[in-house]
């Protein structure tokens, strides 16, 4: 049998917010029914590619998978595309979504993602409270 591990997932997007954010989310809850999102967050940019006043809208995402990292990476991706998101576009500075394994199991991605002041406060809202 495959194991049951927690995931959290970092969602973002800085055009047509909250219709990706809402797309992200229900093709998310078809491939993880039990997924569970917290409240979106405004943040500014972070990165030289983008305009200070090009603010994102951010969410975290929790739950338990048997998924594996790389089926994981890939759905994601697909699902980022099924947003509309294309690498032409992002060097642009329009990130139309953008998912990011934070953790999967007991295993850390995105060390820096961990560090930053939206995403800390996000994780007070894990509904699984392990960190």
């Amino acid at each position: 049998m495959t194991e049951n591990k927690k995931f959290i997932l970092a969602l973002g997007t800085n055009i047509n917010h909250e219709m990706n954010m809402f797309l992200a989310e229900h093709l998310l809850k078809k491939m993880l029914p039990s997924i569970v999102f917290t409240e979106a967050k405004w943040t500014k940019p972070i990165g030289l590619n983008f305009k200070p006043d090009n603010m994102f809208l951010n969410e975290l995402a929790f739950g338990y998978t048997t998924h594996g990292t790389a089926q994981m990476e890939r759905a994601i991706k697909h699902i980022e595309r099924e947003c509309g998101s294309i690498k032409a576009e992002r060097s642009k500075g329009i990130v139309t979504m953008d998912i990011d394994i934070l953790l999967i199991g007991e295993k850390k991605y995105h060390h820096e993602d961990w560090e930053r002041s939206y995403i800390k406060e996000l994780l007070n809202n894990d509904p699984y409270k392990t960190k």
